[in-house]
C-alpha cells in the first residue's frame, strides 16, 4: 500500500493556540482507502496571558482517520487524542459528522480545559469535506 503525506497548513488563533494540520493519504490496491488528518496544537500562556516568545505550556495531538466506510456507510470516524503523555480515543454517539465535531469541541473544553479557536473548528469541517470528496471520487461501483 502506498502512503502519501499532503501539504501542511497552519494558523495562529488569538486564544494562545497555535495549530497546524498535516494530511496523510493511504492507498489500497487500486484506490484511496483512508485519509488521516493530524492536528498539532501548541498552547501558550496561562490564565489568558499570551507569551509566544516562550515554549508552549502544553502540546496536544489530534488524529482524525476517515475511511471509505465512514463516508459511504456513515460509520463513526476514528478520533485519537494525545495530550502530553496521555492517550485516549474520542467517541461520540451522534449520527452525523457535524454533531460529532460539536461533541469533540465540548470534550476539549470540559475534559482538557482547552477552548478551541473558531478557525480550528472551521478547519475540522473543511478537512472532513475535502477528505470525503476525495474518498467518494476514488471509489467506483
Amino acid at each position: 500500500m502506498e502512503q502519501v503525506p499532503d501539504a501542511t497548513q497552519g494558523s495562529t488563533g488569538p486564544s494562545g493556540i497555535q495549530w497546524e494540520v498535516v494530511k496523510h493519504k493511504k492507498y489500497g490496491s487500486r484506490s484511496l482507502s483512508r485519509v488521516s488528518c493530524l492536528y498539532s496544537l501548541k498552547i501558550y500562556g496561562v490564565n489568558g496571558v499570551l507569551a509566544f516568545d516562550t515554549e508552549p505550556i502544553r502540546n496536544v495531538l489530534l488524529r482524525i482517520n476517515l475511511s471509505v466506510d465512514c463516508v459511504l456507510l456513515n460509520k463513526a470516524v476514528s478520533i485519537e487524542i494525545l495530550d502530553g503523555i496521555s492517550f485516549g480515543k474520542f467517541a461520540s454517539k451522534k449520527k452525523n459528522y457535524s454533531s460529532r465535531l460539536q461533541d469533540l469541541s465540548k470534550h476539549f473544553e470540559s475534559v482538557l480545559g482547552i477552548i478551541l479557536p473558531a478557525s480550528l473548528k472551521k478547519s475540522f469541517y473543511e478537512e472532513f469535506d475535502e477528505a470525503a470528496k476525495l474518498l467518494r471520487s476514488s471509489f467506483s461501483i
